[in-house]
Protein backbone atom coordinates (compact mmCIF):
# COMPACT_ATOMS: atom_id res chain seq x y z
CA UNK A 1 0.00 0.00 0.00
CA UNK A 2 1.61 3.49 -0.80
CA UNK A 3 2.17 5.86 1.52
CA UNK A 4 -0.80 8.60 -0.04
CA UNK A 5 -3.21 5.78 -0.52
CA UNK A 6 -2.59 4.85 3.58
CA UNK A 7 -3.01 7.90 4.21
CA UNK A 8 -6.21 8.78 1.93
CA UNK A 9 -7.62 6.10 4.01
CA UNK A 10 -7.01 7.30 7.56
CA UNK A 11 -8.73 10.72 6.64
CA UNK A 12 -11.41 9.24 5.13
CA UNK A 13 -12.24 6.55 7.14
CA UNK A 14 -13.29 8.72 10.13
CA UNK A 15 -15.46 10.90 7.43
CA UNK A 16 -17.44 7.95 6.57
CA UNK A 17 -18.37 5.84 9.78
CA UNK A 18 -19.85 8.98 10.83
CA UNK A 19 -21.40 10.71 8.08
CA UNK A 20 -22.37 7.66 6.41
CA UNK A 21 -22.75 5.01 9.59
CA UNK A 22 -20.81 2.95 7.39
CA UNK A 23 -20.11 -0.74 8.51
CA UNK A 24 -18.29 -3.96 7.23
CA UNK A 25 -19.00 -7.64 6.73
CA UNK A 26 -15.17 -7.89 5.80
CA UNK A 27 -13.75 -10.31 3.23
CA UNK A 28 -11.80 -13.73 4.64
CA UNK A 29 -9.87 -13.94 1.71
CA UNK A 30 -8.69 -10.74 -0.26
CA UNK A 31 -6.29 -12.55 -2.66
CA UNK A 32 -3.35 -11.04 -1.38
CA UNK A 33 -0.39 -11.23 -3.64
CA UNK A 34 -2.95 -11.70 -6.74
CA UNK A 35 -4.28 -9.44 -9.23
CA UNK A 36 -8.15 -9.84 -8.95
CA UNK A 37 -11.38 -7.88 -9.13
CA UNK A 38 -14.03 -6.49 -6.81
CA UNK A 39 -17.01 -6.61 -8.07
CA UNK A 40 -20.46 -5.15 -6.05
CA UNK A 41 -23.71 -3.45 -7.07
CA UNK A 42 -23.75 0.45 -7.84
CA UNK A 43 -25.93 2.42 -5.97
CA UNK A 44 -24.40 6.05 -5.57
CA UNK A 45 -20.91 7.92 -6.87
CA UNK A 46 -19.21 7.60 -3.88
CA UNK A 47 -19.48 3.27 -4.14
CA UNK A 48 -15.61 3.19 -4.75
CA UNK A 49 -14.62 4.78 -1.07
CA UNK A 50 -17.78 2.42 0.38
CA UNK A 51 -16.13 -0.84 -1.18
CA UNK A 52 -12.19 0.25 -1.21
CA UNK A 53 -12.11 1.48 2.97
CA UNK A 54 -13.21 -2.14 3.60
CA UNK A 55 -10.33 -3.79 1.91
CA UNK A 56 -6.63 -3.86 3.70
CA UNK A 57 -5.05 -4.53 0.82
CA UNK A 58 -4.63 -1.04 -1.35
CA UNK A 59 -7.38 -1.19 -4.70
CA UNK A 60 -7.99 0.35 -7.81
CA UNK A 61 -11.32 1.90 -9.92
CA UNK A 62 -12.54 1.63 -12.84
CA UNK A 63 -14.80 4.64 -12.96
CA UNK A 64 -16.36 6.65 -15.81
CA UNK A 65 -14.72 9.75 -17.66
CA UNK A 66 -16.86 12.08 -16.31
CA UNK A 67 -15.95 11.92 -13.12
CA UNK A 68 -12.47 13.66 -13.47
CA UNK A 69 -13.67 16.71 -14.49
CA UNK A 70 -13.44 18.18 -10.97
CA UNK A 71 -9.48 18.90 -10.50
CA UNK A 72 -8.96 17.17 -6.94
CA UNK A 73 -10.72 14.11 -8.46
CA UNK A 74 -8.91 14.25 -11.90
CA UNK A 75 -5.33 14.43 -9.58
CA UNK A 76 -6.87 11.11 -7.53
CA UNK A 77 -7.90 9.54 -10.75
CA UNK A 78 -4.31 9.69 -12.45
CA UNK A 79 -3.24 7.85 -9.37
CA UNK A 80 -6.07 4.97 -8.50
CA UNK A 81 -8.49 4.62 -10.90
CA UNK A 82 -8.56 3.99 -14.55
CA UNK A 83 -11.42 5.76 -16.45
CA UNK A 84 -13.54 4.70 -18.97
CA UNK A 85 -15.34 6.14 -21.82
CA UNK A 86 -19.04 4.48 -21.22
CA UNK A 87 -21.57 3.50 -24.23
CA UNK A 88 -18.62 3.77 -27.19
CA UNK A 89 -16.96 0.63 -26.85
CA UNK A 90 -13.74 2.01 -24.83
CA UNK A 91 -11.13 -1.01 -25.50
CA UNK A 92 -8.51 1.45 -24.20
CA UNK A 93 -9.74 0.98 -20.78
CA UNK A 94 -10.66 -2.56 -20.54
CA UNK A 95 -6.66 -3.27 -21.93
CA UNK A 96 -5.35 -1.29 -19.08
CA UNK A 97 -8.14 -3.25 -16.99
CA UNK A 98 -6.61 -6.34 -17.84
CA UNK A 99 -3.11 -4.72 -17.20
CA UNK A 100 -3.98 -3.47 -13.81
CA UNK A 101 -4.78 -7.17 -12.91
CA UNK A 102 -2.04 -8.90 -14.61
CA UNK A 103 0.25 -6.29 -12.59
CA UNK A 104 -1.30 -8.13 -9.62
CA UNK A 105 -3.50 -4.92 -8.65
CA UNK A 106 -7.39 -5.50 -7.13
CA UNK A 107 -9.82 -3.28 -9.41
CA UNK A 108 -13.53 -2.44 -8.29
CA UNK A 109 -15.77 -2.74 -10.68
CA UNK A 110 -19.44 -2.55 -11.01
CA UNK A 111 -21.14 -5.02 -13.47
CA UNK A 112 -24.39 -2.85 -14.11
CA UNK A 113 -22.20 -0.38 -15.31
CA UNK A 114 -24.10 2.47 -14.29
CA UNK A 115 -25.34 3.73 -10.62
CA UNK A 116 -29.13 1.83 -10.08
CA UNK A 117 -30.14 3.89 -6.87
CA UNK A 118 -33.86 2.89 -5.68
CA UNK A 119 -33.53 -0.88 -7.27
CA UNK A 120 -32.64 -4.33 -6.10
CA UNK A 121 -29.94 -5.41 -7.47
CA UNK A 122 -31.05 -8.81 -8.23
CA UNK A 123 -33.85 -7.29 -10.41
CA UNK A 124 -31.47 -5.38 -12.52
CA UNK A 125 -29.29 -6.35 -15.30
CA UNK A 126 -25.24 -6.50 -15.96
CA UNK A 127 -22.50 -6.03 -18.48
CA UNK A 128 -20.44 -9.01 -19.47
CA UNK A 129 -17.23 -7.00 -19.36
CA UNK A 130 -16.43 -8.05 -16.08
CA UNK A 131 -15.98 -11.71 -17.39
CA UNK A 132 -14.40 -10.47 -20.37
CA UNK A 133 -11.65 -8.76 -17.88
CA UNK A 134 -11.16 -11.83 -15.92
CA UNK A 135 -11.14 -14.11 -18.61
CA UNK A 136 -8.39 -12.08 -20.01
CA UNK A 137 -6.21 -11.84 -17.11
CA UNK A 138 -7.27 -15.59 -15.40
CA UNK A 139 -7.88 -13.88 -12.01
CA UNK A 140 -10.34 -14.34 -9.39
CA UNK A 141 -13.30 -12.39 -8.26
CA UNK A 142 -14.12 -11.38 -4.68
CA UNK A 143 -18.19 -10.64 -4.47
CA UNK A 144 -19.33 -7.06 -2.25
CA UNK A 145 -22.61 -6.24 -1.59
CA UNK A 146 -23.67 -2.54 -0.37
CA UNK A 147 -26.83 -2.63 1.60
CA UNK A 148 -28.89 0.89 2.63
CA UNK A 149 -32.41 1.21 3.26
CA UNK A 150 -33.96 1.27 0.24
CA UNK A 151 -30.84 1.48 -1.73
CA UNK A 152 -30.52 5.23 -1.61
CA UNK A 153 -27.36 6.66 -0.28
CA UNK A 154 -28.22 9.59 2.76
CA UNK A 155 -26.02 11.40 4.69
CA UNK A 156 -26.97 9.68 8.54
CA UNK A 157 -28.42 6.42 6.75
CA UNK A 158 -26.46 3.54 7.55
CA UNK A 159 -24.34 1.96 4.74
CA UNK A 160 -23.54 -1.49 4.82
CA UNK A 161 -20.56 -3.37 2.96
CA UNK A 162 -20.53 -7.47 2.86
CA UNK A 163 -17.76 -9.27 0.84
CA UNK A 164 -18.38 -12.88 0.22
CA UNK A 165 -16.09 -15.72 -0.85
CA UNK A 166 -13.46 -15.33 -3.87
CA UNK A 167 -14.99 -16.52 -7.15
CA UNK A 168 -11.81 -18.60 -8.55
CA UNK A 169 -11.69 -17.82 -12.12
CA UNK A 170 -12.22 -21.35 -12.97
CA UNK A 171 -15.76 -21.40 -11.57
CA UNK A 172 -16.15 -18.89 -14.17
CA UNK A 173 -16.30 -21.77 -16.98
CA UNK A 174 -15.07 -19.78 -19.56
CA UNK A 175 -13.10 -21.73 -22.05
CA UNK A 176 -13.36 -20.28 -25.99
CA UNK A 177 -13.66 -16.62 -24.66
CA UNK A 178 -17.02 -16.57 -26.67
CA UNK A 179 -19.87 -13.96 -25.70
CA UNK A 180 -22.01 -16.69 -24.33
CA UNK A 181 -19.52 -17.45 -22.01
CA UNK A 182 -19.10 -14.11 -21.09
CA UNK A 183 -22.37 -13.72 -20.39
CA UNK A 184 -23.17 -16.99 -18.02
CA UNK A 185 -20.15 -15.75 -16.40
CA UNK A 186 -20.83 -12.62 -15.45
CA UNK A 187 -24.75 -13.64 -14.47
CA UNK A 188 -22.89 -16.21 -12.31
CA UNK A 189 -20.88 -13.63 -10.70
CA UNK A 190 -23.80 -11.42 -10.18
CA UNK A 191 -25.79 -13.99 -8.28
CA UNK A 192 -23.29 -14.28 -5.90
CA UNK A 193 -23.27 -11.14 -5.44
CA UNK A 194 -27.04 -11.23 -5.14
CA UNK A 195 -26.88 -13.83 -2.73
CA UNK A 196 -24.78 -11.97 0.33
CA UNK A 197 -28.28 -9.44 0.04
CA UNK A 198 -28.83 -9.22 4.49
CA UNK A 199 -31.74 -11.10 6.02
CA UNK A 200 -34.14 -8.45 5.67
CA UNK A 201 -33.80 -8.15 2.24
CA UNK A 202 -34.29 -11.55 1.38
CA UNK A 203 -37.28 -11.02 3.23
CA UNK A 204 -39.04 -8.56 1.82
CA UNK A 205 -39.01 -5.89 4.06
CA UNK A 206 -35.09 -3.72 2.97
CA UNK A 207 -37.36 -1.35 0.26
CA UNK A 208 -40.61 -0.51 1.37
CA UNK A 209 -40.30 2.44 3.41
CA UNK A 210 -38.15 5.74 3.42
Amino acid sequence: MSKLYAFLKVIASPFFKLFFRLKFKKPTNELDGEGCLICSNHLSAIDPAFVGLGMKRQVRFLAKAEVTRLPIIHALAKRFAITINRGKGDLAAIRASIAAVEEKNALVVFPQGTRRKGLVPAQTEVKSGIAMIAARAKCGIIPAYIYTKNYRVRLFRKVTVIYGEPITFEELGIEKGSMEEYDRAAAFVWERICSLAPTEEVNGNGNNSR
